[in-house]
């Protein structure tokens, strides 16, 4: 071999040292190929300061979006304390509000308004910051403001959407309540406060409070003068309910949900009831139903033929339970033995109670309506003339309220009927028109977290 030859070979097996400024490159391999070379190619334009594509944007600022869900998330698990500290004081802050006459709704508006202009003022720092290195060519700072534009997008979903209901709710605390926005201290609150026992029993005071003042809103709104009175006790199957007898409103005070926490939920069934108390009110005015029919609704909805209906249903769903009856829909098909096994037995026992229950009903004898009650309000508002358009939706409300069902904790097969019954149908719509898009303090916790992290 010669010389020449020897060294060659020499070297081609020879570890040569690298230059200084070089950098040793892993070779590439199927498994981490694809994803060497995407990292690659965004590192090298953010090294390169490259212009942001339009592309590259909609990433990024989709990236910065999911970054502040998992700062959220981070926040919560890293620090529970400090967020379990803030959620309690904030709620405590807004559930004691009905003390100074201030409505929980108000005091969650306020903030969920000022989570808004946060959000908004934020997003406007960051946009204008990214315009600005937009013009420097300053790219990479660019690719920094786009992220944090994302995460702000993020607090605007959480917040915008409720400022015009929060907005709406101030309004409602500055017109249709007595003292508006000026703190009042409630010494009626206060009184209750100092003979109730026990910590839970003391926020339900809280809550009723609240509810006294949202209720005046409401009656204030309607332009009422005449209402039913608002009253708070035990009750079953319903979180409130109309007595058109007794012109009552109640609302469930040993439902779980009783406490500042859901009281947007009242609030609602206020506006619900109420419409109950319109249709009635309704009734008593218009010539040819007039107080006694109202009187006469309830006495035909506790006749055995109705309660004899709500028996027959629940009795052919058992049936149909037990002896499947054939269906064409496909979906069925599938699903039924699939979740048969899994609630089966809990529907069975349901529909079972709801039986024993409309068989054992004692119906009590029509109690005396309040006559003074809505004689006052015919005397205030008059009568309605009968083949008038009102004296017609009054003649459709006294049928339904004939064939109204019985609602208590065990009705199941019946909710369906029920809730098609035009009363609730109405009554249903107004509630929840009330409560979309309305700020509580679910919604003003979930941003301030979101502010938080």
């Amino acid at each position: 071999m010669s010389t020449i030859q020897s060294i060659s070979s020499q070297r081609l097996y020879e570890t040569q040292p690298l230059p200084k400024n070089k950098k040793v490159v892993a070779l590439r391999t199927p498994n981490n190929a694809l994803e060497r070379d995407k990292v690659s190619f965004s590192a090298n334009k953010e090294a390169s300061n490259e212009k942001v594509t339009f592309g590259e944007g909609i990433k990024l600022v989709a990236k910065g979006f999911w970054n502040k869900v998992k700062d959220i998330a981070k926040t919560v698990i890293h620090h529970p304390v400090k967020t379990l500290g803030a959620i309690a004081l904030t709620t405590a802050g807004l559930a004691a509000l009905p003390l100074i006459g201030i409505s929980t709704a108000t005091g969650a508006a306020v903030l969920a308004i000022g989570f808004a202009a946060l959000a908004v003022g934020k997003t406007i720092i960051h946009t204008t910051q990214a315009i600005k290195h937009n013009n420097n060519s300053e790219y990479n700072k660019v690719r920094e403001d786009l992220q944090k534009i994302g995460g702000d997008g993020l607090d605007l979903a959480l917040s915008v959407p409720f400022v015009p209901k929060a907005i709406n709710a101030v309004k409602r605390q500055i017109k249709y309540t007595s003292n508006g926005l000026k703190p009042v201290f409630n010494k009626d609150l206060w009184s209750d406060l100092k003979i109730t026992k026990g910590l839970w029993n003391k926020i339900k005071e809280f809550t009723k409070a609240d509810l006294r003042i949202a209720y005046e809103q409401h009656v204030n709104e309607m332009g009422l003068r005449i209402f039913p009175e608002l009253k708070f006790a035990g009750m079953q199957g319903a979180n409130g309910g109309f007595t058109p007898l007794a012109g009552e409103i109640t609302i469930n005070t040993k439902s779980k949900l009783f406490n500042p926490f859901f009281r947007n939920i009242y609030d609602g069934i206020l506006k619900h009831e109420l419409k109950h108390f319109k249709q009635y009110k309704q009734m008593a005015r218009t010539e040819g139903i007039g107080i006694e029919g109202i009187q006469q609704t309830i006495i035909n909805k506790n006749r055995p033929a109705n309660i004899q209906t709500q028996i027959d249903r629940v009795k052919t769903a058992i049936e149909d339970y037990h002896n499947p009856p054939p269906t064409k829909s496909l979906i069925k098909r599938i699903l039924r033995p699939l979740l048969r096994p899994l609630i089966g037995k809990i529907i069975l026992k349901k529909m079972q109670k709801e039986l024993e229950f409309l068989e054992n009903l004692k119906i009590q004898p029509a109690k005396n309506i309040n006559s003074r009650f809505y004689q006052g309000i015919i005397d205030q508002e008059g009568t309605i003339a009968a083949g008038t358009p009102e004296a017609a939706q009054a003649i459709k409300y006294f049928d339904a309220s004939s064939n109204y069902l019985y609602m208590n904790k065990h009705t199941f097969v019946n909710i369906k009927p029920y809730r098609k019954n035009l009363l609730e149908q109405e009554a249903k719509a107004v509630e929840k028109q009330f409560g979309k898009g309305r700020p509580g303090i679910p919604t003003v916790l979930v941003q301030e977290t979101s502010a938080m992290s």
